[in-house]
């Protein structure tokens, strides 16, 4: 918030590096820090921009202000997979829309890329004084980038000063790709003990070179129950082929807990294109993470790793985030097509979405996973669907019982009463032809078949009560 205005123009800009070491190995973070309150940085071009304590301005507040900086060399000594790069500005009253900045970046200083507009986290509001932008990600072999500040026109009364520019650099190491032949399934304590489906093999914290490994970091470790789940995307572009999505997901780690202060990576799980899901903020299931404008209670998060403005996420990615929302929603008694009452926002939600506000730490999801949801969501349900199904015929099996068998006179059929009493058998021989059928009649829970005058030999015995059915192999001598 703005507390006081103060007065005075200076006329010199100061910049520093500071440099430190993260705690992954062999990983390292660099920043540019520019203060704006003592002047327009030397070799910079600029035109409607006042000076004062308070950092930069509008001169004439119907005018965009402009900033075009000299170009910065990346001091990351050695980048290993990518670089990624994030500004953090402060100052006062910096409104989303009321700046903009882009970035653009050369490995020779003479050919540049074009300029990106580099998103803000979130929605900011009048007062904010901190304006934190997404990660941009870009190639080990890039030296140089240059930065543009417009300030938009804005109210005279309520006036914005940008006063501090810093540059967040990173670079994850050189750590290893995960190898899916290498994963394990791993089962959480679950929520409904009773649920029949799995959760999918993941790669843990530690596989994926998590600075802290399989333990969390924020205390005390916040649960939640889950009763929605939110699809995102990293906006990272990158080829399933050649990309080290283990190198992507630490960027996003240390954007999420460097530059943004969380104390763990703020998304439940990621996956990658190749369908490998990743363990996210540390604490196992039902552990609450940031993603949904401070108001996460009842939300799981899944960030697709790539960027989906164009391309729908590859059929491996697709499969596995439908089967982890299906995990979820036999794990909390949800269904993915419904919609339900959201405590944290007030809203009526639905139980999956590509989330689209105006308020998150990664990029919003693309139109082409925006698009997906729908798909996906069935195709979860189907899922649900299946593993139920399967446990239920599990259940049917460990149930029924047939005896004697073999047999040479009669055979019983005990079927519990819990599982209904009207069944209709079939017997058929091994080619397949009918040999006897029959419904029961309701009146108990033992059906009996005469099989004196059947030839010796091997049987199947067909059971259907509804839409389920259950084969036995008898033999009849």
């Amino acid at each position: 918030m703005l507390s006081s205005w103060l007065s005075g123009l200076l006329l010199i800009c100061t910049f520093a590096w500071s440099f430190g070491q993260s705690k992954t190995a062999a990983a390292e973070y660099a920043t540019l820090d520019i203060s704006f309150d003592t002047g327009i940085p030397a070799q910079s071009s600029h035109s409607n921009l006042i000076v004062t304590n308070q950092g930069i301005s509008n001169f004439r507040k119907n005018e965009d202000g402009i900033l075009i900086s000299p170009s910065h060399f990346f001091r990351l000594g050695n980048p290993v997979h990518l670089m990624s790069l994030v500004p953090v500005l402060h100052g006062s009253n910096l409104l989303a829309n009321g700046i903009q900045l882009e970035v653009r970046f050369s490995d020779d200083q003479v050919t540049w890329t074009p300029w990106r507009e580099i998103r803000p986290s979130w929605s900011h509001a009048e007062g904010d004084s901190t304006w934190i932008g997404e990660p941009t990600v870009v190639e080990i072999n890039v030296a140089y980038f240059q930065y543009r500040l417009i300030i938009f026109p804005n109210n005279p009364a309520v006036p914005l000063f940008v006063k501090s520019l810093k540059w967040d650099q990173f670079t994850p190491g050189n750590v290893s790709p995960v190898n899916p032949e290498f994963l394990q399934p791993i089962s959480y304590p679950r929520t409904d003990p009773n649920c029949p489906c799995p959760l999918p093999v993941f790669a843990t914290r530690q596989q994926w070179g998590n600075p802290n490994g399989n333990g969390f970091t924020c205390s005390p470790l916040p649960l939640t129950s889950v009763s929605h789940i939110l699809v995102y995307q990293s906006g990272i572009p990158g080829d399933s082929a050649t990309t080290n999505w283990a190198a992507q997901a630490l960027a996003l780690e240390h954007y999420h807990t460097q530059s943004l202060g969380m104390c763990d990576i703020g998304f439940n799980w990621m996956i990658d294109p190749a369908g490998i899901i990743y363990e996210g903020r540390g604490g196992g299931d039902d552990v609450r993470g940031e993603h949904f404008c401070g108001q996460d209670a009842g939300t799981m998060s899944i960030c697709m790793l790539g960027d989906f403005s164009q391309n729908p996420p590859t059929l491996a990615a697709f499969t596995s985030l439908a089967n982890l929302i299906a995990w979820k929603a036999c794990d909390s008694d949800i269904v993915p097509t419904n919609t339900l009452f959201h405590l944290g926002s007030l809203q009526t939600l639905p139980v999956v979405s590509a989330f689209d506000g105006s308020c998150n730490h990664s990029t919003m999801p693309g139109t082409a996973l925006s698009n997906l949801i729908p798909a996906i969501k069935q195709r979860a349900t189907t899922q649900l669907n299946a593993c139920q199904a399967t446990s239920l015929l599990a259940e049917m099996n460990e149930g029924i019982e047939v005896f004697p068998n073999p047999a040479d006179q009669e055979i019983s059929i005990s079927i519990p009463e819990s599982m209904g009493t009207h069944w209709t058998y079939q017997l058929l021989n091994m080619t397949g032809q009918l040999v006897d059928t029959q419904p029961s009649d309701g009146s108990g829970d033992v059906i009996r078949l005469d099989v004196s005058t059947l030839p010796a030999g091997i049987y199947l015995l067909r059971l259907t009560h509804g839409d389920w059915n259950t084969v036995r192999k008898i033999s009849i001598r």
